[in-house]
This record gives C-alpha cells, structure tokens and sequence, in this order.
C-alpha cells in the first residue's frame, strides 16, 4: 500500500481481498447517476445485485427493463423488510434524503454505500455514524474522486521527496452545465476538491474558510460559481478551489505546487494526465561578494509518467466491500470522513453568506 508519510491511501487502489461469497447488494435511486452504481453492482465479480429500488415509477421501471432479472422494490420499507440475504445498500438519493434513508437502512443493519455528500448538515452526518456504530454496520461515503488512479499517482510522486515540501494546492472544476437548481456549485463541484484536499494533507487540521461566490443565472436560487480558500492550523499550506457550471470550458485540474516542484493533474487529459514541472524558488547559494543572497527561479525537466488506470467508481466499490469484509481494515472514505467534509461544506456556506468573511473552524 502506497502512503505518503502519515497518508494512507484508499486501498481499493491495490485491492486485495480473501476469495469470499459475493456481498449481496441492493441500490436505493437507479436514475441518473445510480444507474452507473447499477450497472457496477451487477458487473462486480464482488457484488451479487439482488434488488432494484426507486419511488419514482417511470425510472424504476426503465431500470426493470435494463435488468428484468432483478426484484424490483417501489419503497425502502419494502426493500428492507423483503428483499432475501441482503447485506448491503448502494444509495444514491438526492441529499437532503440521505439523513433519512441512511437511518432506515442502518437501523435495518444494512451496510451503506453513501453518494456524497453523506447528509446536509453536520448534525446529521452524526446521526448516520453513530446508528453505523449501534448497529455494528459500515458506513461508506462515495467520494468518487478520491479513488482515481491519477491522484494516487500524484501522492506518490510527493511522497518520494524530490518535489519538495507542499506550499500550496489549487483545484479547478469547471464547465457549462449540468445546471442545478438543488444544489449550489459549492455543495455539487466543490465538495469533490475539498474531500480531494483533506485526503491530500490529512495530517492537517483546517482553521479557516472563506468562500465567494455568485448566482449567475437570472433564474438561479443557488450559486453558480463558487471560489473557496482553506487555511490549515499551524502551517502556511493554503488550499484554493475554483468550481462552477458557467464556464465554457471543461477543466479538472489539481495544482499541487511543492518547494522544487509542481506536480499537475488534468483529468482531461487522457494520455498523459500527471506531469511534473521539476522548477522552483531556489536561494542562491554563492551569491557576489558584498551581496545578500538572493532567490532564483530553478529550471528542470517535464516529467510524464506512465501508470495503470482504474475506474474510480469501480474502485470504490472494491473498497467498499473490503471495508465490510475485512473487520480490522479502516476505510479513508468513511462515515467520519464524510463528515469532515460536510463540516467544511457547511463553514464555507456561511462565509459565502457573509460575503467571504473566514470562518473558523
């Protein structure tokens, strides 16, 4: 397992699980983005799908047809209450049902699988963890991005110490659409790079949060594009993220700038997404007689390395079910880290009520 000092990276990138029964799974919202958890669920050689449900009938019944040999449920009552051997659940609800479902399903004693974000409040991400802990289940929160093959290569590389020591990360998430009227760009595109960064620097603490932002759309009861700055305890790592649905252009980029180094992540890039700008500040260490030593800009090589890539999503479900297999393996992506997340969420939406005043943390 790859670690970058103190960090510990999700171990679905390297799966490695005993030969075991299938875990019987059942998805819970087989819409939108819940169709790709079906469609994973049913392809795993980990996961044995055994129910289908939806309250809405038209996408339940466009799901049965896609999959007419799987038990289709219209509530999760009736999931719960019926569906045979279930182990585990896969939901992905929008948010503000998450609190709700979850509860069900855990007071139930299912496992979960969580989109994120795992609620809409800190209060009710607590809820979801402590039923997790009563019922002795596992609580799993699907930060997709956390488990891309090319944010494992990036911790590596800085893990290596030739780029440096980390000054500073700045996120880019930015295209023309999907518009939302639900959400805010903060809570759909931003909570993405703020789960990235906490992974990124986990052995620090966020002091700080500021957060600007504007409602672009004439229409639009949330905010279209969001600017969000973190400030960490006892250190000058500063953390910059950019999202928004009303660019032009679609851009996912992660800026990792080290003291020797800058070490880039494009997402859309597709050959060669990482690549390492080996230049930084550099004091000069002969400087003229009579002079002061002075900083120089030290040049070097453009590094592209090459490496195996994952489906982040089917990553997180190996991760998922080792999470529940293995009673002594700890998951990055758990309940706990979940709430870390919306915790922040929840500070930066005050600091962008307040017109980007920081808030402490």
């Amino acid at each position: 397992q790859s670690t970058w000092g103190s960090h510990s990276l999700p171990a679905s990138a390297f799966p490695v699980m005993a030969a075991q029964a299938k875990l019987n799974v059942a998805v819970i919202g087989v819409g939108y983005w819940g169709k790709n958890l079906v469609r994973l669920a049913k392809d795993s050689p980990l996961t044995n799908l055994v129910g289908l449900c939806d309250m809405h009938p038209p996408t339940l019944a466009k799901a049965a047809a896609s999959y007419p040999d799987i038990a289709t449920y219209s509530s999760v009552e009736a999931l719960l209450t019926t569906a045979p051997a279930l182990d585990a659940v896969i939901v992905v609800v929008p948010a503000v049902y998450h609190h709700a479902v979850g509860l069900q399903c855990l007071r139930a004693g299912k496992h979960v699988f969580m989109e994120k974000p795992l609620a809409i409040s800190v209060s009710e991400c607590d809820d979801l963890v402590a039923a997790a802990s009563a019922a002795g289940v596992r609580l799993f929160v699907d930060h997709t991005f956390l488990f891309n093959s090319s944010l494992h290569k990036m911790m590596e590389i800085v893990s290596k110490g030739e780029t440096g020591d980390p000054l500073y990360v700045h996120c880019k998430r930015t295209n023309l659409g999907p518009f939302r009227t639900d959400v805010s760009a903060l809570w759909d595109l931003a909570s993405h790079d703020i789960s990235i960064v906490l992974a990124l620097m986990p052995h620090l603490n966020p002091a700080w949060v500021s957060c600007t932002g504007s409602k672009l759309l004439a229409s639009s009861p949330v905010h279209d594009v969001v600017f969000v700055t973190i400030g960490f305890k006892d250190s000058s790592f500063v953390a910059q993220i950019h999202a928004s649905w009303m660019d032009p252009s679609k851009e996912r980029e992660i800026v990792f700038v080290c003291s020797k180094a800058r070490v880039v992540f494009n997402d859309t890039e597709l050959v060669h997404p990482i690549k390492v700008l080996m230049k930084g500040p550099h004091e000069d260490q002969h400087p003229e007689p009579g002079f002061a030593a002075h900083i120089l800009a030290a040049k070097g090589d453009v590094l592209m390395p090459f490496f195996e890539k994952k489906e982040p999503l089917s990553a997180a479900l190996a991760d998922f079910v080792r999470f529940v297999r293995e009673p002594a393996y700890a998951s990055f992506s758990d309940g706990v880290f979940g709430r870390k997340v919306v915790a922040l969420l929840q500070a930066a939406d005050r600091s962008l009520a307040a017109c980007g005043a920081p808030e402490l943390l």
